[in-house]
């Protein structure tokens, strides 16, 4: 059931109207978000909803549903009135506009009412100028055809679809109601109708032949194989559920199994690689020490000659200039010079003027101790050539062979540091993952063993239902040559509808049979579209081949004992929205096996507040999963579902957007509550009422 135009009059806290128009539901999909912060009507769509497709009223007093405001200005004996009102489109018929109105009438000024209604009316066109007709229930009963009553909070939920009864697979107490949706009871219905003509046909001609015993026996006879076969028949169909169920199980389980060998043989290259890193790294290591050490060796041999190497040179400059100041010892200089300045002239005769004085003093300061004087000259006599340089001999053959040994020690550091690296970018296998590789084995060998005893127990009982078939025949081509003696009677043509009715009734338990694992099939095809390309963990959904109900499957294989709440949430989302694209396809096939049933077209959708009770890393998830999953989607969403998060995944996918506004008198604790930004613009959705006027709220698109 699709809307054209959805329209609440005074409905509970909507003063005057509140309308949406949407595009042509038949050229144009919708997606329509609904701004509204808490405690301003949210889920006063939904309540309006129900009450506008079965008149469903609050418990207690019925009058609260007309707006507070509305009812408050009405003097004793007024009426006031609350409706909605929509221009819906069911199946493939043409639009028409229902509305459901209550009356009421204020009768003193203590609160009492009384109540007309609710009343249904119809026409056919959207002018206004036409008169609604009282609906005889002929409308009432296509629109709970369209949406049955207990599948109501299947499409038009609060938080969660189905209040969150078909997580984890489900209560078996949804199947009725599933049932509904798919037309299984149809298929039930046809069965035992047939049964009960059979039967009655049965009983005709055992009433025909009268007291023939061997008529009875064989007749009795026939009802135990019937029996018995209806019983094989359920056998196997639980066999084939079973199968079916474990199958899907033991795909999962191979899957990941598969993932997991590659990911061993992924580890075992990652292992060699590691190997080889590491050998590689200890033979740069063992080269790198090993020049260092013959390095430490030769320098220490040598004395330490290597480092002054490079001193030579400078050594050999600042020896000529003492040799060529000839100075003495400071130990011998010092007296000596200190008794020449204080005499008048030298030994030489020459006279110690200020300038000889000053060249004495002079020559004082370049004086060496003993020792270093010493020193010197013994460094001098290492490094003459003439006294045959000892010291320069010494490095002759081994500064080439330190220059080579320096470098192979810095190559070789250079590889195991690069070697480090490349380990360090090496992620060695996760034991666990091994661990859980021999675990999924041996799952799979379990359950591949029971499986192939479900498939012996199969061929057995198809054995046992192929001689059931036969012998059934057998008993009834005798119970017609019994019956058929008489000549003239009404046996003859009886055998004959009889045949026509168990025939009948054969065909119909063979298409349940295939209706049901072809909706099972469909219905998991459907829903793995749209659950398994939404999700991140890896997780698959399935369907019960027994329950039809969604459940979540891990990589094992294994049914998810407590999923996320945000995959949960996807994981109902997809049911029911793959259950509303299914809807036509199963109706036709009914149709089309002469079952009846009218065709249901496509499904809206109103979702108040989805991302209530869900993981903040599935909000956008479910965000992005939303948009262009029906025909027509409602999204009412608070302020604190309304963070960037979500207005940036759903933002550029709204055909329509409207905003609810609180006016109130009374004072607001967090008026940034009421402050929204959508496409840029910000909006505030509280007004503040003068005195102590009653509440309530309006909407404008935005």
């Amino acid at each position: 059931m699709l809307f054209d135009r959805l329209c609440l009059h005074n409905f509970q806290r909507y003063a005057g109207d509140f309308e949406i128009q949407f595009p042509d539901p038949k050229k144009h999909a919708a997606f329509v978000v609904i701004l509204a912060p808490n405690n301003t009507g949210k889920t006063t769509i939904i309540r309006a909803l129900k009450f506008l497709l079965y008149g469903e009223l609050p418990a207690g007093n019925p009058w609260e549903l007309v707006n507070d405001r509305t009812r408050d200005g009405a003097s004793i004996g007024d009426n006031v009135s609350a409706w909605v009102e929509a221009r819906i489109r069911i199946n493939d018929d043409d639009p028409i506009t229902v509305r459901r109105s209550l009356t009421v009438r204020r009768i003193d000024d203590r609160g009492r009412w009384v109540v007309e209604g609710p009343a249904l009316h119809c026409k056919k066109s959207d002018n206004r100028g036409e008169k609604y007709y009282k609906d005889d229930g002929f409308i009432q009963s296509k629109i709970t055809r369209a949406v049955p009553e207990d599948l109501f909070s299947w499409f038009y939920f609060h938080g969660e679809p189905a209040g969150g009864k078909m997580a984890h697979g489900g209560a078996d107490g949804l199947r009725e109601s599933l049932q509904k949706v798919i037309q299984l009871q149809r298929w039930d219905d046809s069965e035992r109708l047939a049964e009960k003509l059979a039967k009655k046909i049965e009983s005709e001609i055992a009433t025909e032949v009268g007291a023939n015993r061997e008529y009875q026996q064989i007749q009795s006879q026939l009802e135990t194989v019937q029996n018995g076969l209806k019983k094989s028949k359920e056998d196997l169909r639980k066999c084939e559920n079973l199968l079916s169920e474990g199958s899907d199980k033991l795909a999962a389980l191979e899957a990941r199994t598969d993932e997991l060998a590659a990911a061993a043989a992924k580890a075992k290259d990652t292992l060699s690689a590691i190997r080889k890193l590491e050998n590689s790294k200890a033979t740069a290591e063992r080269e790198a020490d090993s020049a260092a050490r013959g390095y430490r060796d030769r320098v220490a041999k040598l004395g330490g000659l290597p480092f002054l190497q490079a001193l030579f040179d400078t050594a050999d400059i600042r020896l000529e200039g003492l040799r060529k100041k000839n100075l003495l010892p400071a130990e011998v200089s010092k007296p000596f010079i200190e008794r020449l300045i204080k005499q008048e002239a030298c030994v030489c005769g020459r006279p110690h003027d200020d300038a000889a004085i000053l060249s004495l003093r002079e020559y004082l300061k370049g004086a060496l101790a003993t020792q270093t004087n010493s020193d010197l000259l013994e460094l001098s006599r290492q490094l003459d050539p003439a006294n045959g340089a000892p010291f320069r001999q010494r490095l002759v053959g081994h500064s080439d062979e330190i220059r080579r040994l320096r470098e192979v020690e810095g190559s070789a550091r250079r590889r195991a540091s690069e070697t480090a690296r490349q380990l360090d970018e090496l992620h060695p296998p996760d034991d666990g993952e091994l661990t859980d590789f021999e675990s999924l084995l041996k799952d799979r060998r379990i359950l591949s063993s029971k499986l192939e005893n479900i498939r012996d127990k199969k061929k057995e009982l198809e054995h046992t239902a192929t001689k059931q078939e036969q012998a059934i025949k057998a008993y009834r081509n005798q119970l017609s040559s019994i019956g058929g003696g008489r000549r003239g009677g009404k046996v003859p043509k009886l055998n004959e509808e009889l045949g026509k009715a168990q025939n009948l009734l054969d065909a119909i338990r063979e298409g349940k049979d295939r209706f049901e694992a072809s909706v099972a099939s469909v219905l998991k095809r459907h829903l793995s579209q749209l659950f398994d390309n939404a999700v991140t963990s890896g997780n698959t959904a399935s369907i019960s081949s027994r329950t039809f109900l969604p459940v979540i499957r891990t990589s094992r294989g294994t049914v998810e004992a407590n999923p996320g709440g945000g995959e949960k949430q996807v994981l109902e989302l997809a049911f029911v929205i793959a259950l509303s694209e299914l809807r036509r396809e199963i109706n036709q096939t009914v149709r089309a096996a002469g079952l009846g049933g009218n065709l249901l077209g496509p499904q809206s959708f109103v979702l108040d507040s989805p991302f209530t009770s869900v993981d903040p890393n599935y909000m956008r998830v479910i965000a992005e999963f939303l948009p262009g999953k029906a025909r027509q989607m409602i999204v009412l969403v608070a302020k604190q579902n309304w963070h960037d998060t979500i207005r940036e995944a759903l933002e550029d996918h709204v055909t329509m957007a409207y905003a609810v506004t609180l006016h109130t008198s009374s004072a607001i604790k967090e008026p940034d509550a009421y402050r929204f930004v959508f496409r840029g613009k910000k909006h505030d959705l509280l007004v503040k009422l003068p005195g102590k006027e009653t509440p309530f709220t309006s909407y404008s698109q935005i």
